[in-house]
């Protein structure tokens, strides 16, 4: 069990590490306002976030005022308080950044991949024990 444990959790760090690197080219310093939680992903602001928005560029054709109101109700779903800090933080970090790979439809098909991965492995380590 231990043998297949590691080997989960060595999945796990694996998805992350690339995911990382795409949100670093979709979403650059998302990490610094959302550290990527995947313990309960169904629950965790990041994942919820990262699943509906995709690239900062998705957030700047959205507007402030809309941005606000669709992070507010993904915020709600997972039991977050701090919506207004973090709503703002990330709103101006996607007027601040320039993304490499925004609007890129195979980038964000890996990205989604990549979340699912994570999340599923997360899953998976969770249910050995």
């Amino acid at each position: 069990m231990a043998r297949q444990y590691n080997q989960r959790m060595l999945t796990l760090k694996t998805n992350k590490v690339f995911l990382l690197n795409l949100l670093d080219e979709t979403m650059p310093g998302i990490t610094n306002i959302l550290p990527l939680t995947t313990r309960t992903p169904e629950t965790s602001l990041s994942v919820l976030f990262i699943n509906r928005f995709k690239s900062y560029d998705r957030i700047k054709k959205m507007g402030k005022s809309r941005f606000l109101d669709a992070f507010e109700k993904i915020a709600r779903k997972s039991r977050n308080r701090q919506t207004k800090t973090y709503g703002l933080a990330i709103y101006e970090a996607a007027l601040r950044n320039i993304t490499t790979r925004g609007e890129n439809e195979y980038t964000l098909a890996a990205q989604d991949q990549c979340l699912e991965l994570v999340c599923e492995s997360q899953k998976a380590a969770i249910q050995l024990f």
